[in-house]
């Protein structure tokens, strides 16, 4: 159990530790406290049961929206739980939290390992663009680590 408290404790720091990085990127997006982002994340389970463990209890726990979903073929399957939150406004300390927590359930339930977050952002709209146009035309973002989309980026490339 030591070995695994230890990868924990790694992963939450190494998660931690690109969340200032992560909103210094976003700000330089035009993104602040008041704008409403959607937040996407990503797991990786050991097999099918726990990920749907995970996502039950993130169902139960939370109002995101997840799924499990399967990846290659049957002999080399893998399972993992992603989703989205609500659009919020969101933080560093707030991404702090969050990212802890998300690590935390991951690691309690099911034994998921928390592969990072990425956010929607608006189409790129001059920093003093009214609210209503920050809401507008959000972008898909890749699944693995914290990025920050750009539209028409694909998404695919931590901007970080």
């Amino acid at each position: 159990m030591a070995a695994d408290d230890d990868r924990f404790r790694r992963l939450l720091a190494q998660q931690l530790e690109m969340n200032p990085k992560t909103w210094s990127a976003l700000e330089e997006r035009g993104i602040d406290t008041r704008t409403p982002l959607v937040i996407e994340f990503a797991f990786t389970a050991p097999g099918k049961r726990r990920a749907r463990e995970l996502a039950k209890v993130l169902g139960e726990r939370t109002n995101f929206v997840s799924q499990v979903v399967s990846e290659g073929s049957l002999g080399k399957r893998r399972w993992r739980v992603v989703g989205h939150t609500q659009p919020a406004t969101a933080s560093v300390e707030m991404l702090n939290d969050w990212v802890t927590f998300m690590v935390t359930v991951g690691a309690k339930n099911g034994a998921c390992r928390f592969d990072g977050w990425g956010v929607k952002l608006p189409d790129a709209p001059p920093r003093d663009a009214p609210r209503e146009q920050l809401q507008q035309g959000f972008e898909a973002l890749s699944r693995n680590g914290h990025n920050v989309g750009e539209p028409g980026a694909g998404g695919d490339e931590p901007q970080t």
